[in-house]
């Protein structure tokens, strides 16, 4: 019986895919009916995946989520739990210490899989890998490190990517309640270019600052009263009333009173 943990092998995640990298204790110890890919919604793979998941909306891949409508860019992500021995009561600097005799087990699935582009759900799992005393080993699967590392955003929670001869690493916060869609969507455009670059971004990907745009959208009462008035032949009263009547409906007032559209993605 398959775990949730166990992602469906596929083409195009065998090898030259997209791994993710995430602590064992992200992802539910339970047994699953069958084995689906990544973003399939009917497999509970937990909080921090599910979350994850949801990221790609905000950077305009949005993830399909329904089992049969993949396509090969859902097919594409791969999963593996590290480190499988998560040091006790060691943070930041300790924690990359404490994993860094564990980097040959993750260097062994990156070897068997030859992903372009790995995702790891905590800049610590990254810097434990590019560490001084697992370098020499990374680079000998993974190539040499073509940069040091380079910020997508100046937010507070930091998220980095890595250019390496063989892949690209990604390494982005642990998704929790303090990754809001503000802090997630200024990577935006910085990891549309990370999937341009290893060659990963889904046939319907768009601008991810569409649905920026879209949030920002305010209307303008008199003008809309007007046309409401103009194309209904109402007077002025009954169109202001359909226009209040819409209200919550059609559009809400943000906090400076501005009446904005409730709808928050573009079509």
């Amino acid at each position: 019986m398959p775990t949730v943990a166990d992602i469906l092998e596929t083409p195009e995640n065998h090898s030259g895919g997209l791994l993710v990298v995430t602590m064992p204790h992200t992802v539910p110890e339970s047994t699953a009916s069958r084995r689906a890919f990544l973003s399939d919604r009917s497999v509970n793979r937990g909080p921090v995946l599910e979350r994850f998941c949801e990221w790609f909306s905000l950077w305009g891949m949005t993830l399909q989520r329904t089992r049969g409508k993949e396509s090969a860019f859902e097919r594409a992500f791969a999963l593996a739990l590290w480190p499988a021995r998560e040091p006790a009561d060691a943070h930041g600097p300790q924690f990359v210490k404490a994993v860094a005799p564990q980097v040959p087990e993750l260097l062994k699935i990156l070897e068997a899989r030859r992903p372009r582009l790995v995702i790891f759900l905590s800049a610590y799992l990254w810097q434990a890998v590019t560490a001084t005393d697992t370098e020499a080993l990374t680079a000998a699967v993974c190539g040499k490190a073509l940069d040091t590392g380079r910020r997508l955003s100046d937010t507070r929670l930091a998220a980095w990517v890595q250019k390496r001869e063989k892949c690209v690493f990604l390494a982005l916060p642990q998704p929790s309640k303090n990754t809001t869609d503000t802090v997630v969507r200024s990577w935006a455009a910085a990891i549309q270019r990370v999937f341009t670059a290893v060659k990963a971004v889904p046939d319907t990907a768009e601008d991810p600052l569409l649905t920026a745009a879209a949030q920002s959208l305010v209307l303008d009462p008199a003008l809309s009263v007007r046309r409401i008035q103009s194309v209904l032949h109402v007077p002025p009263e009954r169109a202001a009333a359909l226009f209040d009547a819409l209200k919550e409906r059609v559009w809400s007032p943000d906090a400076a009173g501005n009446p904005c559209l409730l709808s928050k993605t573009p079509s």
